[in-house]
Order: C-alpha cells, then sequence, then structure tokens
C-alpha cells in the first residue's frame, strides 16, 4: 500500500530530507537500531545472555518458567526402587532438568546428549604384542607429541607411538553416574545445519578456546578424559575445531517460532517479541543510576557574604579565609557538636539535591508490568500475591504452557531409560515420568470430587486422584487399617497406665487421710482437759494455790460458775479451793438461790416512795 509519497511504509522516513534518522519503517523507533536481526543467532544470544546475568526481573522470570514444572520423578515397575536412585541420586536429573529449562527460556533452544565414559588405555604398536589392558594411561610413561601418544608399554617393554582404545564403563557394582554424563552443551557453541523441506538436521559443537588450547597443551587430565573424536577435531582444525554430534543421544529443545523465510534453524528466545520493551527497562534503569548519582546529594558551596556596605573581597584575605573555613569544616567533621567562630557572615549555596523528586520507580514499574503482560506472565506470579479464585484465567494459560514443558521432559526421561537400560543391562521401568503437575491445589474440585466420592458415585482412587499424589486408595486403607490397630493399643496401654496409677494415688489419699483423722483424734483427746474452760483449761499447769487466788479475783456471779465447773471436772482439785478459800460448802450459783419470803421494810420519812 503506497502512501501520498508514493512510497510504501518500510521505505518511508521519519526526516526525509536534511540529516535526521534514517528509519526502516515509519512504525519504528530509536530501539529498532539496537535489536539485532532475527536471523543473526550469535548476537540474540550473547545479549540473552547478557539479559539474564545483567535483570533480575528477567532472571527470576526465567527460574520461575524452569523450575516451577519440574515436580518429583516418579517411577514404576518391579525395579523402580532402584531407577529411583539411578534418576534422582546418582544422576540428579530433576537439576538437569532446571538446567535445561533456563537454557531454553534464555536462549530459546537447549542441547543435550547423553556422553557414554570410558577407561582410556594406550595400544602397543609392536607386532606380536598390541597389549593395552596392562597399559591404563595414567599407568604409562608418556608424552604427547605431534598429537601422538608416545610411551613405553609395561607389557613387553618396548616404547613406540600407542594408540587410543577407549572401553566404555560398564557391569556389574559401577554406578550409572559413573558410566554416563548428561551434558547440557553451551547454546552459543552450537551451530544447526538444517534442511527445512525433509527436516533433516545436524548438530555441530564447537570446541570452547579453552577447551583447544587445553588439548593443545597436552594437559594429561583433558588429553586423558577427552573423547578421542575431540582430540582428532583439535588435530584437524586447530582453534576452528568442532564435532558433529551424535543424533540418537542428543536431544534439542526449543521454541516454537513463526516460519519465515531465511530464518534461522535456531529458534528465537520467547522474549524476543518484547526486545523493545526490555530496552525500555534497561534505559529507564540507567536514567534512574544517573538521577542517583548526580542529583540525590546535593553539592554545597560557602562563600565569604557581604556584610552592610564592607565588601569581603577587598577587607578580607581570602587565602587565609579559605584556610580558615577549611580547617572549620575538618573539625565539624570531626566533632558535629563543633561551634565555630568567623569574624563576618559566611555564605552558603545548595546545588542539586532534587533527585527524589526526579525518581522514576514508578515508571520502572510501569515498564516491568508491560513488559511481563508482553511476556505472558502474570504480574502477580512474579511479585507473590497471587490467588487461583482472582486470577484462574491467567494460571490456566500458564499451566498449559507448564504442561507441554513437562510433556517434553518425560519424553526426554524415557530416552534416557531407555538408553540406560540398554547400555547398563538393567530392566526398563514400567513407566517414568515427572508427577502430574499442577499450577495450584483447586480446593473446590476436590470438595466435588470427595462429595461424589461419599455419594458412591465415583471412587475414592478417583476423587484423591485430583491431589495428583498418586495414592493407591486400597494401599491407603491397608496403611489405615494398621494405623487404627496400633492406635488402639496404643491408647488402651495407656488408659490402663492411667487407671493403674489413678487407683495407687487413691490408695495413698485414703491412707493418709485415716492417718490424719487418728493422729488428729488422738491430739484433740490429748489437749481436751485444758480446752473446757478459762479456769479448768489451767488446772494442768496451776497449782490449788493459784487457782484459789486466779477465782478471788473474779466477780461474785463469775467465780461461783467456775466454782461449779472446777467441781464437775476435778472434784479433788476443788476441795483443795474451796478449803483454801475458807468455805466449808460449795458457793450456790446465784440463779438457784431461794427467793425472799418477807418482804423489806418500807422507808418513811424523806425516803417514802408511794
Amino acid at each position: 500500500m503506497l502512501d501520498q509519497s508514493g512510497v510504501t511504509p518500510f521505505s518511508s522516513r521519519r526526516r526525509p530530507q536534511g540529516g535526521g534518522l534514517d528509519y526502516p519503517s515509519r512504525f519504528l523507533n530509536l530501539m529498532s537500531f539496537d535489536r539485532p536481526n532475527p536471523t543473526d543467532t550469535v548476537a540474540i544470544q550473547k545479549w540473552a545472555a547478557s539479559f539474564y546475568h545483567s535483570s533480575g526481573l528477567f532472571r527470576d522470570i526465567v527460574d520461575k518458567l524452569s523450575r516451577y514444572p519440574v515436580t518429583s520423578v516418579s517411577v514404576t515397575g518391579d525395579t523402580a526402587k532402584r531407577w529411583s536412585k539411578i534418576l534422582n541420586h546418582e544422576l540428579k536429573v530433576r537439576e538437569k532438568l532446571v538446567a535445561i529449562g533456563i537454557n531454553r527460556n534464555t536462549f530459546g533452544n537447549a542441547f543435550v546428549s547423553i556422553i557414554p565414559l570410558f577407561n582410556r588405555y594406550l595400544k602397543c604398536g609392536h607386532k606380536g604384542c598390541e597389549s593395552f589392558k596392562s597399559n591404563p594411561v595414567e599407568r604409562v610413561s608418556y608424552k604427547y607429541q605431534n598429537w601422538q601418544f608416545v610411551g613405553k608399554c609395561n607389557a613387553c617393554g618396548k616404547s613406540g607411538v600407542m594408540s587410543i582404545k577407549d572401553e566404555y564403563i560398564k557391569g556389574e557394582g559401577i554406578q550409572v553416574s559413573e558410566g554416563i554424563n548428561l551434558k547440557i552443551w553451551p547454546t552459543q557453541s552450537i551451530h544447526v545445519k538444517a534442511n527445512k523441506i525433509t527436516g533433516r538436521h545436524r548438530i555441530i559443537y564447537k570446541l570452547d578456546p579453552t577447551e583447544v588450547k587445553a588439548i593443545k597443551k597436552g594437559d594429561k587430565f583433558i588429553i586423558e578424559t577427552m573423547p578421542s573424536d575431540f582430540l582428532e577435531a583439535v588435530k584437524l582444525h586447530g582453534d576452528k575445531a568442532a564435532v558433529e554430534l551424535d543424533l540418537d543421544r542428543t536431544f534439542w529443545f526449543k521454541e516454537e517460532n513463526l516460519e519465515e523465510p531465511n530464518s534461522s534453524a535456531m529458534a528465537l528466545p520467547f522474549f524476543f517479541s518484547a526486545w523493545k520493551t526490555m530496552w525500555q527497562v534497561f534505559i529507564h534503569r540507567k536514567a534512574q543510576e544517573c538521577i542517583v548519582s548526580d542529583h540525590l546529594l546535593p553539592y554545597r558551596v560557602v562563600y565569604p557574604a557581604a556584610s552592610g556596605s564592607i565588601d569581603p573581597i577587598s577587607a578580607i584575605d581570602l587565602g587565609q579565609w579559605r584556610s580558615s573555613v577549611k580547617s572549620l569544616l575538618q573539625r565539624w567533621q570531626n566533632d558535629p557538636a563543633e561551634i565555630a567562630q568567623m569574624p563576618m557572615e559566611l555564605g552558603f549555596q545548595q546545588l542539586g539535591g532534587q533527585g527524589k523528586a526526579m525518581s522514576l520507580n514508578d515508571e520502572i514499574r510501569s515498564v516491568n508490568q508491560e513488559l511481563l503482560v508482553e511476556l505472558g506472565i502474570p504480574p502477580d506470579l512474579i511479585y507473590g500475591n497471587m490467588s487461583w479464585s482472582g486470577s484462574s484465567v491467567s494460571l490456566r494459560m500458564l499451566e498449559n504452557r507448564f504442561l507441554y514443558t513437562v510433556n517434553q521432559h518425560d519424553v526426554f526421561l524415557k530416552a534416557v531409560c531407555d538408553f540406560i537400560s540398554e547400555h547398563f543391562s538393567i530392566k526398563v521401568p514400567d513407566t517414568v515420568n515427572l508427577s502430574p503437575f499442577k499450577m495450584a491445589d483447586d480446593v473446590a474440585k476436590l470438595n466435588v470430587y470427595l462429595s461424589l466420592a461419599a455419594q458412591g458415585k465415583i471412587s475414592y482412587q478417583r476423587a484423591l486422584g485430583v491431589l495428583g499424589d498418586e495414592i493407591n486408595f486400597v494401599e491407603e486403607a491397608k496403611v489405615i487399617a494398621k494405623e487404627k490397630a496400633a492406635s488402639a493399643m496404643a491408647l488402651s496401654a495407656m488408659q490402663e497406665a492411667v487407671a493403674i496409677a489413678a487407683a495407687k494415688a487413691s490408695r495413698i489419699t485414703n491412707r493418709e487421710q485415716v492417718i490424719s483423722q487418728i493422729e488428729s483424734q488422738d491430739l484433740q483427746n490429748a489437749l481436751t482437759p485444758t480446752l473446757q474452760g478459762s479456769v479448768s483449761s489451767g488446772q494442768s499447769i496451776l497449782t490449788p494455790q493459784g487457782l484459789t487466788a486466779k477465782i478471788n479475783a473474779m466477780p461474785e456471779d463469775q467465780r461461783q460458775q467456775e466454782l461449779q465447773g472446777l467441781q464437775a471436772t476435778n472434784p479433788e482439785v476443788y476441795q483443795q479451793v474451796i478449803s483454801s478459800m475458807g468455805m466449808g460448802q460449795p458457793a450456790q450459783p446465784l440463779t438457784n438461790a431461794p427467793l425472799p419470803e418477807q418482804k423489806p421494810p418500807r422507808r418513811e420519812g424523806a425516803n417514802q416512795r408511794i
């Protein structure tokens, strides 16, 4: 489609005339000049690695996409326990799967090979000997000259050029980790040649410069453990040495991309379409860095201020003034409580310091969220405040992406197990895969399934399968029955122990109560004679003379009561007391004295009463 100037939009210029920037399209911006060409995989992978190492947000995105879908490895079959040990503990496949995900999400591609490990021997070149079993490379005295091993044979004792003889490490008692290695190749060192029509391709690994240098130098550890085709590649091609990988043992994880003319066989990273937004993030961060470094802290200036009509330039020695002010500032820095004295007013001015008002934090946060939306990542997943009910649609879409990754990992695990089974003669497991992946626990769905199981409409096995933990209801029922029996036995033993302890405590309590009652009664009986009254209570400690004196001191009515009480409780002491008092007969209580039979005479005269 042509515009009014007669050119297509993809040939338009922002400023057609006069030294302006030449844009390839009117819809593009400055970012278009920095984004690498989609066919330039070398530049794309270089920038992708830079993004991963320099952006915490980007690294967090890659790590979550790589780690979240990797669940525990599940193996079934007769040899499940052995395979679980091989995969989880020896080969550590979960860590490998995470690393594969990081490479794929960063570069758009990940290449993994199963490399059989070997023991290297040097075969004697002399006819009639040709021994190699007696010549393990680490036990042979050799020199690596002109890409050849020149050494002395341990069998025949002759020296000469010795050829390489490698034997794979396998057999009974050999750990799988000692026999194979899961090698994740650096994506930036891989070149893929592909026929897009037939789909056939070749994967070529270019040796790292450090590997080439070590082989050229003859580093013993490297040349004794490096596969022979790598040594041969350095011999033939030097610094440009490259090796074609075995497609039967190499796996290529790649992103799905748009098919375009002249496109590379290598896939583009999933964030390539958000490249411009990535650049905006970095530009905003760069601007924020400049604001912090230039405007956050103010620049302070002091100067001699004019005082009235006095000109400080002509009135004071500016050199001496500068030295004095510098000394005062140094003393103030050493002691903030310092009080300075100046002969005249000191001027002060502040430059900058408005960095807080210029902060771009809100803009950076907005650009980061825009980047997450473009990448198809729910922002709440990164910032950690996501809920299933509020983000179910976006989570379902992300879950489908993770499930696709899980399926690829399952295929890889199956291929690894097939190779190990053939290489080490181990029976292949019935199934091997990652445990069922769930983006989140759907509590509502689980409750519905459990309700249906309680109504008898579905099995409990199917209901519990929603959890994704491979729960076997029959096995669980057996375990529950055993647990209940053991729990009942423990409860019975505990109740019996409690009952015995309670009975013993009851017997001890009753016995102590009886003993306490007996002792209390004995004490009461012993103290009864002394608790009968105020006078009689003291009879055990007062002599009859003392009692007599005490009774004589009492009023007449109380004296009679005490004597009657003493007569009732201790007649002998009573007789001694009344004898001491000079009384032949005991005094009668006033209440029992007879009433007078004759009235008293009336008073007369002034004392007469009517």
